[in-house]
């Protein structure tokens, strides 16, 4: 994997400022969300940072990369040649940057989608990432998520890495106490879902143990309080999470949420919280049907250091992540998004398979809708 430079500091964006003047580039793309670049506190700043840079700002696209809204973008950039690329904002736009930079650099690669979407030969610009959201942690990978046709694509390549991350949690400030929430919420998902993926390396299972043991202290505090403390914690915690997601996956909860989001209209930080805590019940119970190759006696010994975060008594765990969950006021139930017992067979139909395949306990359909059953 390409190596990253990553600034974690109070303030981190003022670095941009000093990265810019050495690299001296002569055309930047600034890839920013609609509202949250001014909201949070974003705009003023890179203003001041690229003063006496030529940039060229876009943000005419939506949450969740759609295909259309990428053509369209590289349409209207045909006319220009960039040298760097510059993204802030959450997860979304963070996304949409890496697509658009290896879109202009391999001319191909959306033509006739999906079949050449893993012709990506070029790295493409210089590329600088500015999370002003604590969850998605795709500053941290080399995915990046694309909608088609109303379904989820998840494209991985080194070359869809950026370069440099600046992490400043005074970004995050602006953020709604729901928005801090759902966010962290995904990477408390993340982190536990990349523990026990079937792809978890040593490497990945500190990522993952480090982000979960600070979003349990600090994301509370973050979503009720709005503390700064909590948000500087909670900043790198989702970034550590995207590390460990790099390495391993999400499994079951992620695989089941893309659905609930695209055709529920559930926030996906939300959708994956919904049945996190079942997907833990399920993968601590039903060894028997273990699909990690390294072992009953590898996996319930990992799982005994993840389960001591929760409670010493493992039939109290499921109950412990539904109590942190709504701690975050957040929700454990689907019934609450008016999903009834009817929707459970088009989420059992709908589950991404790429995100399944990582989990490590196998789970066939009826019990994937015995799941949900238990998530109502």
């Amino acid at each position: 994997m390409m190596k990253q430079i990553i600034f974690n500091k109070k303030n981190s964006i003022n670095q941009l400022r000093t990265i810019i003047l050495k690299d001296n580039p002569n055309n930047i793309l600034l890839i920013t969300g609609k509202k949250s670049f001014s909201k949070s506190g974003s705009e003023e700043k890179i203003n001041k940072l690229l003063e006496g840079f030529k940039f060229f700002r876009y943000s005419d696209f939506e949450s969740n990369p759609k295909y259309e809204d990428v053509i369209k973008c590289l349409n209207i950039l045909d006319k220009y040649e960039f040298d760097y690329i510059v993204t802030v904002g959450g997860g979304s736009v963070i996304d949409f940057a890496k697509l658009i930079n290896i879109g202009a650099h391999n001319s191909d690669l959306f033509k006739d989608f999906p079949n050449n979407i893993n012709n990506i030969k070029s790295k493409g610009s210089k590329f600088i990432a500015i999370p002003t959201t604590s969850g998605s942690g795709t500053e941290a990978t080399h995915f990046a998520v694309l909608y088609f046709q109303g379904s989820k694509f998840s494209i991985a390549n080194e070359f869809l890495y950026p370069d440099i991350v600046l992490l400043d949690s005074t970004l995050t400030l602006s953020l709604s106490p729901n928005q801090t929430a759902v966010s962290g919420i995904d990477a408390f998902c993340q982190s536990i879902e990349s523990y026990w993926s079937i792809n978890s390396t040593n490497e990945s299972l500190d990522y993952s143990l480090s982000a979960l043991k600070l979003i349990l202290k600090y994301l509370p505090n973050a979503v009720n309080n709005n503390c700064k403390i909590a948000k500087e914690n909670m900043i790198y915690a989702s970034y550590l999470a995207g590390k460990a997601i790099n390495i391993a996956k999400t499994t079951g909860a992620h695989a089941l949420s893309y659905s609930l989001t695209s055709k529920h209209g559930i926030t996906h930080g939300q959708a994956v919280a919904l049945t996190i805590a079942e997907w833990y019940r399920y993968n601590l119970f039903n060894y028997k049907n273990l699909s990690d190759n390294r072992g009953l006696n590898y996996y319930q010994n990992k799982m005994k250091k993840i389960n001591i975060l929760f409670s010493n008594d493992e039939d109290k765990i499921v109950k412990e992540i539904k109590k942190f969950i709504v701690k975050c006021n957040l929700s454990v139930n689907l019934s609450d998004f008016n999903l009834s017992s009817e929707d459970l067979n088009e989420l059992v139909e709908n589950i991404n398979l790429q995100r399944l395949k990582n989990n490590p306990i196998f789970i066939d359909k009826n019990e994937i809708y015995n799941l949900l059953v238990k998530s109502l």
